[in-house]
Formats: C-alpha cells, structure tokens, sequence
C-alpha cells in the first residue's frame, strides 16, 4: 500500500480499518487510515467501525496530520446520490472524529475532480454509478492538499481509483528493504505428477551418489592427520545440492520474515505503553517538561515500557527456545557423514 522508498510503519489492523504512519520531513507525520465497510444496510457494523476509526483518531491527531480514505459503502448525495442511513452516519461521525474539529470530506468540494467512484454494468448493459468510496482529511492537513481526482482506469474493478495529491510536503525516504535469496519451492513438481516428481527426485539421487562416492574416495586417500572435519563434508554436501536446486528450482528474492511477538497479553503491554506515551505528551504540553505532572507521566510510561521490554525479551527467548527444539534433526545430519565414513575406511 506505501511504497518501499518512504519511511512508514503500521500502527494497527482492525476488523474495519487499518493505520500507517508516514513520516514527512521538517513536519508531523501523517496517519493514513484505510477502511472498507460492509453494506450500508448493515448499519450496526457501519457504527461499529466508525467507533474503531474514531478511538485511533483522538491520539493520532494530537501528533500529526489524519487521512481517511476508503469504500464506505455509503451514499451522502454526492452527484444526484440519494442519501441513505450509512451516508447520514458518515457525515455525522466525520464532522467530530477524533475531536471537535473532524474531518473535512473532499469528495464534492472544489478539490474534487472527476464523478462518481464506483460504476456496475447491468446485464442490460446500463450503468449504475454511484459514490461510495471518500477521502477525509484533517483541518491540519487541507492547506496542503493540492486536489482529489478520480481516475478513469479501473484496473478490471468496479471501483475507481482515488488520488490524493499533496504538495510543500516531503516524505522521508525508508531504509529500504534486503532481499534475501530463497529456493523457487512453488516449482516443485506435485508428487501426484508421478512422472515430473520422479525426476525431480532422482535428479537428487544421483547427484548425492556421486558426491558420496567423491567424497569417499577423497577421505580414503587422506592421513588420519589431514582427514577433513566433519563441518567441511557438510559444506561439500550442501554445495553439492544447492547445485542441482540453482538448476532445478532457480531462486526468487523475498522480504525479511517476521518473529511472532505479539501475543494478547503483549499486545495489552504495548497499548498500556502507548496510552503513558500520549499522557506524557499531553502533560508535556499543558505544564512543561520539569512539572510535578510531567515526571510523573515520565515514571509512569517508563514503567509501561519496562513492563513491555521485559515481556518481548521472554516471548523472544522463549520463541529461540521452541524453534532451537523443533527444528533438531531426527536422523542423522550432514554434520554427522564425516565421523560415518571416516569409520567406514577404517572397516575397509
């Protein structure tokens, strides 16, 4: 959704809505939520998610500028719409999310370019279009919002999409992110495909036999002194395999992986933390960084976070703990080949 150059990060994914911050240089950084609702019919989900977006809004608001952007599902008279329950609801909860000021609707306004966002052809080849799908900005953020245009390409949806444009901003560039070489695994054969699987696997076979018996004849010819360890034999095996999976499999670049850290009670942590962090801003503000109040905020977040730290560092280790037990071998490794045969040239 945020393009890999920009410095971003993910704050929360919910049932209706999702945030990221995106950090703007010289400037507060901009919390971007997208949502999708269910159909304006539902109108108890439709408040349901209004209340998710809205218990975000009042922190991230005091920190930065607010975009919220996405498939309502509802109607607010818009270019001839007919105004439904949902849209009545939308321009309700818009007008004081997260604080008294809310947000300002573009869709309709004189930065609003283009008609309707959402067209559904009918079997009789008529065209229903409506506007469903809206951008909302902060008051914070409108001096920099330069226009909101509904492009024509539909990319095969039924959807338009929307485009937000900004100026006098500069988006901080991310770190980037390293890709890692990993095994082509989608392309092996299924082992129902009884003839493209065999193949595969004697492909395996026989490149395993002839470096069994290389390897074999090298450690025959070697003094006791000069025999190879174990770890080298591993090498050479593994050397050996990765040669014929370059040739069978190829190779695909991937992101790093995730650690499962987050569990609930983890979870709770870093809400407590997050709440201390806002009570110790707003303290900030109000009193002054040397105030009975603004220590007091600093004690209590520095708490939370110690409490959050210390919980991480169990779950890491505990997680290093289960991955170092599942992943022991069962049968006997590469690492295990060298002492296995270097007892089989003694027995010769």
């Amino acid at each position: 959704m945020v393009s890999r150059g920009l410095s971003h990060s993910v704050l929360y994914a919910g049932k209706y809505s999702m945030w990221v911050r995106i950090e703007i240089e010289d400037s507060v950084p901009i919390f971007v939520c997208v949502c999708y609702f269910p159909h304006s019919s539902k109108t108890r989900q439709h408040r349901a998610g209004w209340n998710e977006i809205d218990e975000r809004a009042k922190g991230y608001r005091e920190l930065g500028h607010l975009v919220i952007m996405g498939d309502f599902n509802a109607h607010c008279g818009i270019h001839g719409d007919k105004l439904d329950t949902a849209g009545r609801q939308l321009l309700r909860r818009s007008a004081t999310l997260g604080g008294r000021d809310g947000v300002r609707v573009l869709n309709g306004t004189s930065l609003y370019t283009g008609g309707h966002t959402r067209v559904v052809e009918q079997k009789d080849g008529m065209t229903v279009e409506t506007t469903i799908d809206y951008v909302m900005v902060s008051t914070s953020l409108l001096p920099y919002v330069k226009g909101l245009e509904v492009l024509e390409d539909r990319m095969a949806s039924d959807h338009h999409m929307l485009q937000l444009k900004l100026h006098n901003l500069s988006a901080t560039a991310g770190p980037g992110n390293r890709l890692r070489s990993v095994w082509r695994v989608e392309d092996i054969p299924h082992y129902k495909d009884e003839l493209e699987y065999s193949k595969l696997v004697d492909t395996y076979q026989q490149a395993f036999k002839h470096w069994h018996g290389e390897i074999f004849r090298k450690l025959q010819g070697i003094d006791a002194q000069f025999q190879q360890t174990a770890d080298s034999v591993e090498k050479s095996l593994v050397l050996c395999l990765d040669r014929v999976s370059e040739a069978e499999l190829g190779k695909k670049l991937v992101g790093p992986a995730s650690t499962p850290l987050m569990t609930p009670a983890v979870k709770k942590l870093d809400v407590a933390r997050r709440d201390k962090e806002m009570a110790l801003k707003r303290a900030r503000a109000r009193t002054g960084a040397g105030s009975v109040e603004s220590v007091a905020a600093v004690e209590a977040y520095r708490r939370a976070k110690g409490a959050l730290m210390t919980a991480l560092k169990a779950r890491r280790e505990g997680w290093n703990s289960k991955c170092s037990r599942t992943s022991r071998p069962r049968n006997p490794t590469p690492s295990c080949i060298g002492p296995v045969l270097r007892r089989s040239r003694r027995a010769c």
